[in-house]
């Protein structure tokens, strides 16, 4: 079998709800394109993003994370600007954020510890 050159067409056969017809129809009729090459710049453009599940999980904690440093510094506002709050009930907020994202670690830990079982368990 020759390998098959980057620039080399194809033909791929294709089955597909009667639903999913109708979307790529649209789609095609709204760009202005055949259907082929709606499908084809559709599969190109999934290629561009990475969606793994590891990736997925770095951003959602990425985004806990900036949002948890904007509720600790606004509850740090608030306790400095209320009077009689102490420094002490300032560092008990702090130290639950902290909590908070340890917590949050070992949760995503989890998540991937058990992908990486049933990836282990789908392989065997």
């Amino acid at each position: 079998m020759k390998p098959e050159n980057s620039t080399q067409v194809i033909t791929v056969k294709l089955r597909v709800s009667a639903d999913l017809k109708q979307k790529i129809v649209k789609s095609s009729e709204k760009y202005n394109r055949s259907m082929n090459a709606d499908i084809v710049a559709r599969l190109e453009e999934s290629f561009k993003h990475d969606f793994t599940d590891q990736n997925m999980l770095q951003e959602f904690d990425a985004v806990v994370r900036q949002q948890e440093f904007k509720n600790t510094i606004t509850a740090l506002l608030v306790a400095v600007a209320a009077e009689g709050i102490s420094l002490e009930t300032i560092d008990k907020i702090v130290n639950k954020s902290y909590e908070i994202e340890d917590h949050l670690r070992a949760s995503i830990d989890q998540v991937n510890q058990n992908r990486k079982n049933l990836e282990s368990t789908d392989a065997g």
